[in-house]
């Protein structure tokens, strides 16, 4: 397949907002694990044009230089990844960034480390990208998220890209690369979202944000325990039921 056939390739994806894990990171069995939710807007979209190059442009994404040189740092990286796992079938020798040649256009994307998850997003939107520039379906998602290097915590967004809507994935053990998909439902469409966040806060993200995670302590089993059964007993059946007074009360504790 010659990728300079390929006119425009969009993917659009939308944004994940975490409730809440069941626990930190724990030796001796699952870690983390949780549940959240996806959302319509705000959305990542990006596009792939065939160019003399590769290259990444910012499109009509409003972001300053820095967040714009971040986001071109984690394409390149996604792209020259994917080459290496999948590059035989766009026909690239010796599966080399420099000789492929496509335009990877950012064109919205949510403000960055906010909690929308816009880093998988822009990952698995890549990465859906290429695969329909092959004229190929999107790799399932135990298979793309080591790939992308997306799941190492929450497997949320990673599902969510996926399917939308509510869900709860179980925590992942050593040696898992993405946790398992325990649940997934509709979010009823009349229970509108309202999101306020602070945009001029100190964020922590990348390696900084790994570190934290690390410094943690691990979580009781009974807490663990605790809040799973929140889940399982009182938000489920709430969702399932459209029973909104007790959902809320259950996410409220949570």
């Amino acid at each position: 397949m010659d990728v300079t056939e390929v006119q425009h390739v969009t993917v659009s994806a939308p944004s994940r907002i975490p409730c809440g894990l069941f626990s930190t990171s724990n030796d001796d069995g699952p870690s983390f694990g949780g549940m959240g939710v996806m959302l319509r807007s705000p959305r990542t979209e990006i596009s792939i044009t065939p160019s003399s190059q590769f290259e990444v442009s910012r499109g009509s994404a409003i972001v300053n230089d820095q967040v714009f040189a971040e986001l071109r740092s984690t394409i390149t990286t996604i792209v020259d990844r994917w080459l290496q796992r999948y590059g035989s079938i766009v026909d690239i020798r010796d599966r080399q960034l420099d000789d492929f040649p496509v335009r990877v256009t950012v064109n919205s994307i949510p403000d960055r480390h906010y909690g929308f998850g816009s880093g998988t997003q822009i990952a698995l939107s890549v990465a859906a990208a290429l695969f329909g520039c092959a004229g190929q379906p999107l790799a399932a998602p135990e298979e793309i998220a080591p790939v992308v290097e997306r799941g190492r915590r929450s497997a949320i967004g990673t599902y969510g890209f996926f399917t939308g809507g509510l869900l709860i994935d179980q925590g992942k053990v050593p040696g898992q690369s993405l946790a398992p998909l325990d649940f997934q439902i509709a979010f009823p469409e009349e229970w509108p979202i309202f999101i306020a966040y602070e945009r001029t806060r100190r964020v922590v993200s990348g390696l900084k944000e790994k570190a934290a995670f690390e410094r943690l302590e691990p979580t009781p089993d009974h807490e663990r325990e605790h809040s799973i059964s929140i889940v399982r007993d009182r938000i489920v059946p709430a969702i399932t039921s459209r029973d909104y007074d007790r959902f809320a009360a259950g996410l409220y504790e949570f």
